[in-house]
């Protein structure tokens, strides 16, 4: 640290430091997007010279590059008999719904749940 910056700061008082702390904090957030923004500017030039998206040199697929569409979620394959509001897509952890219905009923099958049952000949 500069010398005459030290004595500067030795003039200060706790409150006037602690201050100068969150201002100093704001200018460094500040410069740090301000270079974000410009490399991102560089990156997409330099991609858009190549003839290429910033997209398609990371790898980021269309859906995840923030192009406004949002992903479906996924179609419930599973349904509570008890409540039919209660649906799960068979995805992820089970619901608590459905771990208390399999527990409750131990001969019950997931297959037991399925909104769309196969048909004879799809099991085919």
């Amino acid at each position: 640290m500069k010398a005459n910056l030290k004595k500067e700061l030795d003039k200060l008082n706790l409150e006037e430091l602690i201050e100068l702390q969150g201002a100093v904090t704001q200018f460094i957030t500040g410069k740090q997007e301000e270079a974000k923004k410009d490399l991102k500017a560089k990156m997409k030039a330099m991609a858009e010279a190549s003839g290429m998206t910033i997209e398609e040199i990371l790898g980021i697929k269309k859906d995840d590059a923030g192009t406004g569409k949002k992903r479906k979620s996924p179609k419930p394959k599973y349904q509570n008999p008890n409540n039919p509001s209660e649906t799960w897509s068979g995805r992820g952890r089970k619901p608590r719904w459905l771990a208390g219905l399999i527990e409750a009923n131990p001969e019950l099958n997931l297959d037991d749940l399925l909104i769309e049952k196969p048909t004879i000949e799809e099991q085919d």
